[in-house]
């Protein structure tokens, strides 16, 4: 049982990570091995997260503080709130193949929020956003579809010019 210092300190601890931008997506972390908490908590680090698991009414509290209207004791099980600047968009990724790895993505992801928008970010709009390639494959691909016609005329050029 946390004394009432330690829960203000979560709270304020809640209350930074909040204030530092972006958003957060919420997983719910009953029965995930402390390994397996781990190798997650690297996987957020390496792409500047940071988790957090405490009190769904402290999290409430702590975002209500902040003037996010939302509720996470709206959720079953014990929640981790994943906290990036980036954003949802930004932190989404390494969370959806984490629980994919495990295939509990759909059990385990709960939603997130966007502080920016001071929205809800239903759990499917999570999952879609954490099963997307990173944005240099997008890209990349993005160039082979303007390439791809583009090449195909040149081709038939040469080809035309060789003909005559």
């Amino acid at each position: 049982m946390k004394t009432k210092a330690q829960k203000q300190e979560a709270i304020e601890e809640a209350k930074a990570l909040i204030a530092e931008g972006g958003g957060a997506v919420f997983a719910d972390v009953q029965s995930v091995t402390v390994a397996q908490l781990m190798k997650l908590r690297r996987a957020i680090r390496a792409e500047g997260g940071r988790m957090v698991v405490c009190k769904k009414r402290l999290l409430g509290v702590a975002m209500r503080d902040s003037g996010m209207p939302f509720e996470p004791g709206d959720y079953d099980g014990t929640v981790g709130a994943v906290f990036a600047p980036s954003g949802v968009e930004g932190i989404s990724g390494p969370v959806v193949k984490f629980f994919k790895e495990l295939k509990l993505e759909n059990e385990k992801v709960l939603g997130g929020y966007d502080f920016a928008a001071k929205a809800p970010v239903e759990k499917s709009t999570v999952l879609f956003i954490g099963t997307l390639p990173p944005r240099e494959v997008v890209l990349a691909q993005f160039m082979g579809m303007l390439q791809a016609p583009v090449r195909s005329f040149l081709y038939i050029l040469q080809q035309k010019s060789q003909q005559s």
